[in-house]
């Protein structure tokens, strides 16, 4: 079954206690009766709407329920005053969206009791009881895309708040009690009964859960039990979530020692029908895969730590070389297909990593037997699987051809007369162009083998145009390794651009002032550059 993006990203949503509904595709304005009173954190709803109702919809993120509030920038109106009102203010790390249109979300944690008013200045809107539409949504032939992974921020001192009432909170910050086993008895009439007379819900039904759980009740025995302490404004189904966290809660502080099991990989499904194929193979995978060498928790299951996730993303077979860092681009890519994924290595194209990767590893490992997966200990895991297995295509190029091919002197000194139209005249031309022609081949070979190795010269092609000079320079260097919109070379962006890049033509070059030249000089001639990519935290 071919992926869904839309219901994958809103599924993750939900896994972060972000209420999401679906709006009208490519568009804004939502498709369900009730909207954003509609959003819900429940994966069954979430995967009707974006399975059987709404496939192709965009996703809202109804912003005071899920405990945030955003700072919409149209940063792209030129009325926008948000860089005058920045002034003399710090903006905290904190997650970013692009919006569709070039605007920009900056995404905080809301504080708690309070509301968030209308409009910090022109063209800056202060979102918190509506919602935003979220990545991987459409509108306008735009796309929204998040362009940090940072969790939300606290939300800044300078966001103007007032007093609130109105927004209930989220059933995550409702459960701020620590479960802890207790020897004394508990009056199971009475806490019920305290409970639906208002005595406060989490306060009763945390030792309720943690009761049933020593009792050794199944999760759908204990939610059939508390279904009927849902408070008046909330739903069963945002009951049951918030449950669900104090049973596994529970789980991991032992209560339920006593009945343990002891973990054993899965049992091969039996198919009732072909749909139920691929899950059988799944399971058939998973159950050859051995715990050993692998830090077991209080059940015997195999934690869901650091140290397990990479053993297995480096280790385990279905895993070998799946996640790598291209240290040529210094981009983190995927360079087999993924398990379960029905595409054989032959027709397979290397690409780069996506948030979909994570939720693929997530399912695995569901599967592999961690029933209890942290998504934010599976990012760590695979970008440190990545570290771990680095490899260089261009240099693998590189070693290969010298293999397969004995050096060729001669080609080295006349390429450019045979496939470049170069025709010297006289003896003196054509030794400076056999000399011109060897040493920029060995130039590019070692720039590619010691990135930042001396070498400060550039070919300059003179000729009509049409007559196919960067067309050659594009065969020779690849697509893929090269480039010819070099920014200027007197900004950081220059610096950042040549990463990934072998060949970097400097189209229709012209000298008009020696300020311009000095600063090519200094650009072709340097050894190492400091800079910090956008977004990025460090040099």
């Amino acid at each position: 079954m071919q992926s869904n993006k839309f219901l994958d990203a809103a599924l993750e949503y939900a896994a972060k206690d972000w209420y999401v509904f679906p709006v009208k595709a490519g568009a804004k304005n939502p498709v369900t009766p009730n909207g954003q009173k509609n959003a819900t954190t429940d994966p069954k709803q979430i995967t009707r709407w974006w399975t059987h109702q709404y496939p192709n919809a965009n996703i809202g993120l109804f912003l005071a329920r899920s405990g945030l509030v955003c700072v919409d920038v149209d940063s792209y109106k030129s009325d926008c005053g948000f860089g005058e009102f920045m002034l003399g203010r710090e903006m905290p790390t904190t997650l970013i969206q692009k919006s569709a249109s070039g605007g920009t979300h900056y995404v905080f944690r809301a504080a708690n009791g309070v509301s968030y008013p209308g409009k910090l200045c022109s063209g800056v809107e202060l979102k918190f009881n509506g919602y935003i539409v979220a990545a991987p949504s459409t509108f306008n032939g735009g796309e929204y895309q998040w362009q940090t992974d940072d969790e939300p921020a606290k939300a800044p001192d300078w966001l103007p708040t007032k007093p609130n009432v109105a927004v209930k909170p989220s059933l995550a910050a409702r459960a701020q009690a620590p479960l802890q086993p207790s020897s004394a008895p508990l009056d199971h009439q009475k806490t019920i009964a305290d409970i639906k007379s208002g005595q406060g819900w989490n306060n009763g039904v945390v030792p309720l859960v943690g009761s049933y759980v020593a009792k050794g009740w199944t999760d759908e025995e204990i939610h059939q039990k508390t279904d009927d302490l849902t408070e008046p404004g909330y739903t069963i189904e945002e009951t049951r979530a918030q449950v669900q966290k104090m049973i596994d809660g529970a789980r991991d502080k032992g209560f339920d020692m006593a009945r343990a099991p002891v973990f054993e990989p899965l049992e091969v499904l039996e198919a009732s029908s072909s749909a139920s194929g691929n899950a059988v193979s799944r399971a058939h995978r998973v159950s050859e895969a051995s715990t050993e060498g692998l830090q077991l928790d209080h059940s015997g299951r195999p934690a869901c730590n650091h140290t397990n996730l990479v053993k297995l993303l480096t280790e385990h077979s279905d895993w070998q070389n799946v996640f790598v860092t291209d240290t040529f681009e210094g981009v983190r890519k995927v360079l087999k297909p993924l398990p379960y994924e029905p595409v054989p290595n032959s027709q397979f194209k290397v690409r780069l990593l996506t948030d979909n990767d994570f939720t693929h590893v997530c399912i695995w490992l569901n599967d592999f037997g961690m029933i209890r997966v942290q998504k934010p200990t599976v990012i760590d895991a695979v970008y440190a699987a990545c570290a771990q297995q680095s490899f260089n295509p261009l240099l693998d190029y590189l070693n290969n051809v010298q293999k397969q091919h004995p050096a060729n002197d001669g080609l080295l000194k006349t390429w450019m007369t045979q496939f470049m139209g170069v025709k010297p005249q006289g003896n003196d031309e054509q030794t400076y162009v056999a000399a011109v022609s060897r040493l920029s081949l060995i130039q590019a070979i070692a720039r590619a083998k010691k990135p930042g190795c001396k070498a400060d010269s550039v070919v300059i092609f003179e000729g009509e145009q049409g007559t196919g000079k960067s067309t050659a320079l594009r065969i020779l260097f690849s697509d893929e390794y090269f480039g010819d919109q070099l920014p200027h070379m007197a900004s950081k962006d220059a610096s950042s651009y040549l990463k990934g890049k072998w060949g970097v033509e400097l189209a229709e070059l012209e000298f008009k002032k020696k300020t311009e030249v000095e600063t090519i000089k200094a650009f072709i001639s340097r050894q190492s550059d400091n800079y910090r990519p956008a977004y990025g935290r460090q040099e």
